[in-house]
C-alpha cells in the first residue's frame, strides 16, 4: 500500500466513510506488524488533535503535519470542515469500536443522562418523574399531564383561576426534563436545576424562579411579560428564546437566541439583541453585554457538550454536575488549561476524557465517583 493511499484509508477509516470490507482490510493492515500499529497510533493521534484543536488554535504544527501524509482530495474536505465549527462526533460506532481497547480510564457508574425529576406539588406533595404517563389534579382544579415522554403539561381548566398557586421541579445530578407551563410556554431544565412557578398565571406578569441553568421559549402575550427571577437579578420577556445560567454563585448570565430581552439588577438595566450575552456580576454594579455563538449556551438542551475555548476548571464543573462525580486536581495550574470541542452528551464520561488526554498533556484518573486531573 503505497504512503498517500495509506493515509487516506486511515483518515477515511477514523471518519467512518468505510464500507465494512475497507475497514476490514485497514484493520487487517494494522494488525500486519508492530510499525504498522505504532502508526496508525500517531496518525489517529494527529487526526484527533486537529479536530479537537482546529477551532481555538491549541495544536501548533498539526495542521502542517496532516498536510503532509494527506493528498489534495483529503485536504479540501478538512478544510471546508475546518472552517465550520469543529465537531468530534463520538456517536461513529467504528471509531469507537477501534478505540475501545485502548481507553485505560474506568467507567463512572450511575444514572445520568435521563429524563428525571421531582415534582413538588403546592401542597407539598413529591411526585417522581420518571417518564411514566400520568394526570394529576392541582388544588385548583388544575389538571397535570406527565406523557410517555416525560414532558409535564399544564392544562387550563375552564373556570377563572383566581388562587396563585406554585409547583416545583427539581432536575437531580445527571438529569434533565421540559415543562410545558399552562400559558403555553416551554422550559428545558438542566442538571441540578431548581425551577419554581405558577400552575395558572392570574396576575398581570408571569413570574417564575430558577436556580440552575433553563432554555426558555416563551409565548408571546403582549398583555402578560414574562419574568425569570434568579436571585435579585430578572430577565423580563414579551416572547422570545433564551438561556439562563445561575449555576455560579457569584453570577448569572442570560444569552438571547431570538426576540429581545431586558436583564436587569438592583442598580443597571440593558436590552439584549439576539446572538448577545448579559452577565450579571454580583461583584459589580454594571451589567456586561458581549456577542456570543448562542449554539455554545444552547446546545445541553438538544444533548450536546460544546466547549469552546473554555477553561479546564469550567469544564470539569459541567462535567461534575451531569455524571454526578466529584473532581479533584493534582495540579492547580492544570485548571486553566482551555479546550474546545463538541460531542454527545450521553457517552460515558471515559470517552471525554480519552479525548482530552489525545489533544493536550493533561491526564485524568477515575476512582470510584472522584476524578484525579493530573
Amino acid at each position: 500500500m503505497e504512503q498517500e493511499q495509506k493515509d487516506v484509508l486511515l483518515y477515511d477509516y477514523l471518519s467512518g466513510e468505510l464500507s465494512l470490507k475497507e475497514m476490514e482490510d485497514v484493520e487487517a493492515w494494522i494488525e500486519e506488524s508492530e510499525a504498522n500499529r505504532t502508526y496508525f497510533a500517531e496518525f489517529r493521534r494527529e487526526f484527533l488533535r486537529m479536530r479537537w484543536g482546529m477551532r481555538s488554535g491549541l495544536i501548533k504544527g498539526t495542521a502542517v503535519l496532516m498536510k503532509r501524509r494527506i493528498r489534495m482530495r483529503v485536504l479540501r474536505r478538512l478544510s471546508v470542515w475546518m472552517a465550520a465549527v469543529c465537531v468530534l462526533s463520538l456517536g461513529s460506532f467504528y471509531m469507537l469500536n477501534s478505540l475501545q481497547k485502548e481507553m485505560p480510564l474506568e467507567t463512572v457508574s450511575g444514572v445520568w443522562g435521563e429524563r428525571q425529576a421531582q415534582l413538588i406539588l403546592s401542597s407539598g406533595e413529591s411526585v417522581v418523574l420518571n417518564g411514566n404517563d400520568c394526570q394529576l389534579t392541582e388544588a385548583n382544579g388544575m389538571t397535570i399531564f406527565i406523557d410517555t415522554n416525560g414532558a409535564v403539561n399544564y392544562a387550563v381548566s375552564g373556570e377563572e383561576q383566581t388562587e396563585l398557586l406554585y409547583n416545583t421541579v427539581i432536575t437531580p445530578l445527571g438529569g434533565e426534563y421540559s415543562i410545558v407551563l399552562a400559558d403555553g410556554t416551554r422550559v428545558w431544565l438542566n442538571a441540578g436545576t431548581e425551577f419554581r412557578y405558577p400552575v395558572s398565571f392570574t396576575e398581570n406578569r408571569r413570574e417564575v424562579y430558577l436556580s440552575g441553568e433553563a432554555y426558555f421559549e416563551v409565548r408571546q402575550d403582549k398583555n402578560k411579560p414574562f419574568v425569570v427571577w434568579t436571585g435579585e437579578v430578572q430577565i423580563e420577556v414579551l416572547g422570545t428564546a433564551f438561556n439562563v445560567n445561575s449555576y455560579n454563585s457569584d453570577r448569572v448570565e442570560a444569552v438571547l437566541v431570538e426576540g429581545s430581552v431586558n436583564v436587569s439588577n438592583v442598580t443597571d438595566k440593558i436590552n439584549l439583541r439576539p446572538g448577545q450575552r448579559g452577565t450579571v456580576l454580583k461583584s459589580e454594579r454594571e451589567i456586561r453585554v458581549d456577542e456570543v455563538d448562542v449554539y455554545v449556551y444552547t446546545a445541553w438542551k438538544d444533548g450536546n457538550f460544546v466547549f469552546e475555548n473554555q477553561t479546564l476548571e469550567n469544564i470539569m464543573e459541567q462535567l461534575s454536575r451531569w455524571y454526578d462525580v466529584d473532581v479533584f486536581y493534582t495540579r492547580e495550574a492544570v485548571r486553566q488549561e482551555c479546550l474546545s470541542g463538541e460531542m454527545t452528551r450521553y457517552r460515558e464520561i471515559r470517552s471525554l476524557l480519552y479525548y482530552f488526554e489525545q489533544i493536550s498533556e493533561v491526564r485524568f484518573e477515575i476512582k470510584g465517583r472522584t476524578i484525579v486531573v493530573k
